[in-house]
């Protein structure tokens, strides 16, 4: 463990300045966690610890030769199955004139993560893996030329095969002759979701020229959730979006629209995300710029969505009970196109709905009945196709 930010299984040298990767020069067997000029006996430490699956190195605020430029502290993690992590909690200042990456006994193979460039930052970890890593981002072309002032386009292409729902992070890095700029890093992100049919609308812009509309949000019939969004239309451009904020299980939203000029005509769709699906509201409205609609609580205006079926109307509930059981009964109308209904029941009227509540399904009348030792519940009833 060399004080200089680099491990090596089998070289002693302790180079304080680093070089570049591959070199046949010691050290070699090397992990370049930061390889800079480093001084613990100006302050900090180094660890090591080890257990059944691990084995770790800690640079714990150890400073670079002559103080002025901050400290490192970083761990590389060697694990038993081959895996080798670099994080970082802090870094010097001064972080372009360090050299990261992996390199052979003989020196004649490895992987340079970065040599005197800015690569590292707080917060970075970096995984080394003989394991199959799935290349979800692939470039077109990989290199060029363009002339001076001239542009050129890249095609970015990904392929989620292979890859479990959550978020991966890329960087692009553009290598050029430009004296300005050398290096460009681009971050790109990738978020794999179960929601295919999330619309991620993007709303025009039109500068200084905005109306605020205060609404309440249900989705046949009942109150919207939150991660639902609500967005305004003028025509075909999205011109507003906004969240659903939820207060004492009431869903509302204040929405900012663009506006192009005065009178416009707006309609409003809701993306429930519990289904996955965008629906359209029954409400519409004019706007000026500058204009407040509503307010908040007293005057929010009703965005009701719904989807291809209504809600059953007119649901009653019949109870007889004696002194053991209750016996209930719930009747509605039926429902236009409905194959089927389902009914929900819960004790708590405030539990999250649909997910806290149980489920009946595939009922094919339009009544339904149950024996309960409860005298208190609540019902709500919905229509399927």
């Amino acid at each position: 463990i060399c004080s200089n930010g680099f491990v090596s299984f089998t070289s002693t040298a302790t180079n304080y300045t680093n070089a570049a990767i591959l070199t046949v020069a010691e050290p070699n067997n090397l992990l370049a966690l930061f390889w800079d000029d480093f001084n613990p006996s100006a302050g900090g430490a180094v660890y090591y610890y080890q257990d059944t699956d691990r084995f770790i190195v800690e640079y714990n605020d150890v400073p670079r030769y002559g103080g002025s430029t901050g400290s490192i502290t970083a761990q590389v993690i060697i694990y038993a199955n081959g895996n080798i992590v670099y994080q970082y909690a802090a870094i010097p200042t001064t972080n372009d004139s360090c050299t990261i990456g992996i390199e052979n006994a003989a020196g004649t193979d490895g992987l340079s993560v970065a040599y005197l460039g800015s690569y590292a930052e707080a917060g970075l970890a970096i995984l080394f893996s003989t394991e199959e890593v799935v290349d979800w981002l692939s470039l077109n072309p990989t290199s060029g030329t363009v002339v001076p002032a001239g542009t050129d386009d890249i095609t970015l292409s990904f392929d989620t095969t292979g890859l479990e729902l959550g978020t991966y992070n890329k960087n692009i890095v553009i290598s050029s002759n430009d004296t300005d700029e050398s290096t460009v890093t681009i971050p790109v992100t990738l978020d794999i979701t179960d929601n295919p049919n999330n619309p991620n609308w993007e709303p025009v812009t039109y500068p200084n020229n905005t109306a605020t509309l205060y609404g309440a949000v249900s989705i046949n019939g009942y109150d919207a959730e939150s991660g639902d969004v609500v967005a305004a239309f003028a025509g075909d451009e999205c011109r507003g979006t906004a969240d659903i904020q939820m207060v004492f299980r009431s869903a509302f939203v204040t929405i900012d629209i663009e506006v192009a000029e005065n009178g416009e005509a707006v309609v409003f769709k809701v993306y429930d995300i519990s289904e996955d699906e965008v629906l359209e509201a029954d409400y519409t409205t004019e706007v000026d710029i500058a204009e407040t609609i509503g307010s908040y609580p007293d005057d929010l205006q009703p965005i009701d969505a719904f989807g291809v079926l209504a809600i059953p109307q007119n649901v009653t509930i019949i109870a007889t009970s004696n002194s053991a059981v209750v016996e209930v009964q719930l009747v509605w109308e039926a429902v236009s196109g409905a194959t089927s209904y389902t009914v929900y029941r819960t004790n708590d009227a405030y539990a999250d709905f649909p997910a806290s509540w149980i489920a009946v399904t595939g009922i094919s009348e339009t009544s339904w009945h149950y024996t309960t030792d409860r005298t208190k519940r609540f019902y709500r009833v919905t229509a399927n196709n």
